[in-house]
């Protein structure tokens, strides 16, 4: 199957291709793409003129650096590189899954210094974002995030591999979500194996390895419950109450860690509330986004109906975060908003649902009244599978599919 150029990372990328002070690290859930768009990254290079030999790549979770386990072999593997580049020239360094060295910054950091060599690099996220890069590598490298397909680029998948989709083409994605290599597979059994062997691999070297957990039961118990609670409000007292009632006995502080580990792991993403009238960030409770919605498919083992109203409300949430917004959680006394969106210094206000109702219903009131109580004057959308949109006291209603995930009516 032809691989999908994903022009929206390389745009971002690419002002920083041949920036040899700045350390390129992509992260994102196991098996979103990162290693593909490296490959898509060092072909722009080639195309641009850039020599073969000046462009050295070491996969160290495959033959022949799956031994390269401490950052003096390392050392050795780019020094053999290097001997054979052109030295006159820049050298561009690609080094995927590099959290199975131990000790890499200080490494990575020295061929930085030398000037003339453009570093990338791919890894577990939960090492990654453990802090270890902030504190040695501050001011030294630019994150980018990779996330799983958008359903505008499933459609564009399928569209250059000439593959017709489904009348139900939105189900699917909501069914089986974005994994790229997912589409490589029509059989639903087939789909099933292949996300399950993804999650085990996240939970086994992202969580376990990286973690030393010894309750390898328990872990996956609470990845069980927040995978197949999509758009869930989250505390470690209601996670430690689900696995009470499972018979499993456990501490707040325990799942409280594990949560944050499979947080790192990106399986799913933390967003925190803010309180909109006293303009502060929330401690208490938080809600928990999938990484993509087949994690939920996989945790209910293909349900004959979608729980349609969370699984839209983290597609939209998805999509958000891949057009690069920031998101919370809204407040407003016993309120909610689903989610305030930032990008610099501009904000909009986003209401997400199933379906809206009759002006009046219960539904209707409990999307559009939190909005009109908020009296700046930033954007208001309500995104729904309503057939129609529209303007509404000054509240903007689009159409989830024609507006906003392949329209461009979204704007902040």
């Amino acid at each position: 199957m032809k691989k999908l150029i994903r022009e929206s990372y390389l745009s971002k990328i690419r002002p920083f291709y041949h920036d040899s002070e700045t350390i390129k690290v992509l992260i994102g859930v196991r098996r979103c793409g990162k290693s593909t768009l490296m490959d898509q990254i060092k072909n722009e290079l080639l195309q641009s003129g850039v020599k073969l030999c000046n462009i050295l790549y070491l996969n160290l979770d495959k033959r022949p650096y799956k031994s390269v386990r401490s950052s003096k072999k390392l050392e050795n593997e780019i020094d053999k590189k290097i001997k054979k580049a052109d030295s006159d020239s820049t050298i561009y360094l690609f080094i995927d899954e590099i959290q199975n060295v131990k000790g890499f910054e200080a490494t990575v950091n020295s061929y930085r210094e030398e000037g003339n060599i453009s570093i990338f690099i791919t890894g577990s996220n939960s090492y990654l974002l453990s802090g270890k890069l902030v504190t040695k590598l501050t001011g030294r490298y630019v994150e980018f995030q990779i996330n799983t397909l958008t359903y505008r680029e499933s459609l564009e998948l399928l569209k250059i591999n000439k593959i017709e989709p489904s009348n139900n083409s939105f189900e699917d994605y909501l069914r089986w979500g974005g994994f790229p290599k997912r589409f490589e597979y029509s059989d639903s059994e087939a789909r099933l194996a292949y996300l399950s062997s993804t999650i085990d691999e996240i939970i086994s070297k992202d969580i376990l390895k990286q973690k030393k957990i010894r309750n390898k039961t328990l872990i996956r118990k609470c990845v069980d419950f927040i995978t197949s609670n999509p758009a869930l409000t989250v505390s470690a007292k209601s996670v430690v109450d689900y696995l009470l009632s499972e018979e499993n006995k456990t501490k707040a502080s325990t799942v409280e860690n594990y949560l944050r580990y499979i947080f790192d792991s990106k399986i799913t993403d933390k967003v925190n509330r803010y309180d909109i009238k006293g303009k502060s960030t929330l401690k208490t409770f938080y809600k928990s986004y999938l990484s993509d919605t087949a994690f939920k498919t996989l945790a209910s083992s293909i349900p004959a109906t979608l729980d349609l109203g969370p699984l839209i409300e983290n597609v939209v949430y998805h999509e958000l975060i891949c057009r690069g917004y920031s998101l919370s959680i809204g407040k407003l006394k016993e309120q909610e908003i689903d989610f305030i969106v930032r990008k610099a210094e501009r904000i909009a206000y986003v209401q997400v649902c199933y379906l809206m109702g009759d002006k009046g219903s219960k539904t209707y009131n409990r999307e559009m009244n939190p909005l009109l109580r908020i009296d700046d004057n930033y954007p208001k959308y309500i995104i729904s599978m309503d057939p129609l949109g529209g303007n509404e006291s000054g509240i903007r209603r689009l159409r989830l599919i024609d507006d906003f995930l392949l329209g461009n009516e979204f704007v902040v």
